[in-house]
């Protein structure tokens, strides 16, 4: 079951669509000619420079937003779940944690009251979120607690498959390893699927199964993560590994 494939990406565009002139509909390209894989259990690094198409491929994949062309064939049939970069930005400033984690129960069909408070309850404790912090809103909270709500908020359906967007970049150091360690902890537990969206390849590399290179809207290079790291075969993964050791050297721990 562990090799089991749950998603097949065939030959994918996509972007941004828009009303030009006279109503008519523009498509602006951001990613195109894109094929991989994911099994059950995996995760799979995205990796790129800022404006490469890494997100808006992520979303597109989820069904966040519709494709150009190209095929997504998910082998599973719960809804996929996305972590947002930006936790500030992504929940609802006038809910309440707990009412937030719950509404994705509420999208899902759970009419049960007692059943949604019993699994935000339990999606709370795996993410370590500490009960004080529970029926407090997000401006209240840390950037750590409010990540950690953010991850509730994705897992408390239990999703198969869920993509992690850039989930560290706007935290420091110290609280970047301890959501790391968490979500590590979490896949295991949960047998999660996951899509890692990041520019951070040596990151990548120690948290991630194989990884996806984007470069201008296109995969350059994949494979084992760790091995890419260290013997990229592309010009610009070379180049994106030679910068990014040189400003974190000895960087790469796997969580």
């Amino acid at each position: 079951m562990e090799h089991e494939t749950i998603l097949t990406v065939k030959d994918l565009s996509g972007g941004y669509r828009s009303r030009g002139l006279f109503g008519r509909r523009r498509e602006t390209p951001i990613f195109s000619g894109v094929s991989f894989t994911l099994r059950r259990g995996e995760t799979l690094g995205l990796v790129g420079e800022s404006g490469s198409g890494k997100s808006t491929l992520a979303r597109t994949v989820l069904g966040l937003q519709p494709p150009f062309s190209g095929e997504v064939i998910r082998g599973f049939f719960d809804r996929p779940q996305m972590i947002f970069q930006d936790p500030l930005g992504a929940l609802n400033p006038a809910m309440t944690v707990e009412h937030i984690a719950a509404e994705p129960l509420i999208a899902a069909g759970v009419r049960s009251r007692a059943e949604r408070e019993r699994a935000v309850k339990e999606i709370f404790d795996a993410v370590e979120l500490p009960e004080a912090c529970r029926g407090r809103r997000p401006g209240a909270l840390s950037g750590g607690q409010r990540q950690r709500v953010c991850i509730a908020a994705a897992l408390v359906t239990r999703p198969t498959l869920v993509a992690a967007d850039e989930p560290v970049s706007a935290l420091d150091v110290t609280l970047q390893a301890q959501i790391l360690s968490l979500l590590g902890r979490l896949r295991k537990e949960m047998g999660l699927s996951m899509l890692f969206v990041s520019h951070d390849l040596p990151l990548v590399s120690s948290f991630c199964d194989r990884v996806l290179v984007m470069q201008n809207g296109a995969i350059v290079e994949q494979g084992d993560a760790a091995k890419v790291l260290s013997s990229p075969e592309h010009p610009f993964t070379k180049r994106l590994a030679a910068a990014a050791l040189g400003e974190i050297p000895g960087r790469g721990k796997k969580v």
